[in-house]
């Protein structure tokens, strides 16, 4: 990703952003915070299956957003669709079981280069949208959600604002 499209957030995948300066950076905004006499609170995800669940779909328009088009875009389209994914179930007595193809819809060929490249772009757009109420840091399928405030009745409504705005938990 040489045209810098990916936000600085974004570690791992790409040239100078290591896991080195992400730790360095998420350990800096906690001193910070802590510095101008705030509360943190910190939210580590690891995305599960993250590569799996990655819609075709809305990678493509990802991806058209960022100036893909003509020739590489098709190609990327091919790439994704119509793939299908075959299970054969292998039995020790008794002959294998083969179910039928179905497409598959979601996810990015994992082992391959173009891989975390493609999950990249896929989230890129997370940090911009959350930015104002936290710090954050990506790396590859793991995030790490940095909220702060002086005060901690609003750093808990901050926190559940972001929690319940994402349909993660309510709170209380």
């Amino acid at each position: 990703m040489s045209n810098n499209i990916l936000v600085n957030e974004q570690f791992g995948f790409h040239d100078n952003f290591s896991t080195d300066i992400a730790i360095f950076k998420l350990i800096e905004s906690i001193f910070s915070a802590w510095n101008n006499k705030e509360y943190v609170t910190a939210l580590f995800c690891d995305l599960a299956e993250a590569f799996d669940s990655v819609s075709h779909d809305l990678l493509i328009l990802r991806l058209e957003f960022y100036g893909i088009k003509g020739y590489v875009l098709n190609w990327l389209k091919s790439y994704l669709h119509n793939i299908k994914q075959k299970d054969v179930l292998q039995f020790v007595i008794s002959p294998n079981l083969q179910l039928d193809g179905e497409i598959v819809r979601h996810g990015v060929p994992q082992g391959s280069v173009l891989c975390p490249s493609l999950f990249n772009v896929y989230i890129n757009d997370f940090p911009c949208i959350i930015n104002n109420i936290s710090y954050t840091t990506f790396l590859a399928d793991d995030s790490n959600i940095l909220v702060s405030s002086s005060d901690r009745n609003e750093l808990n409504s901050i926190l559940c604002a972001f929690l319940n705005g994402f349909k993660i938990i309510s709170c209380y």
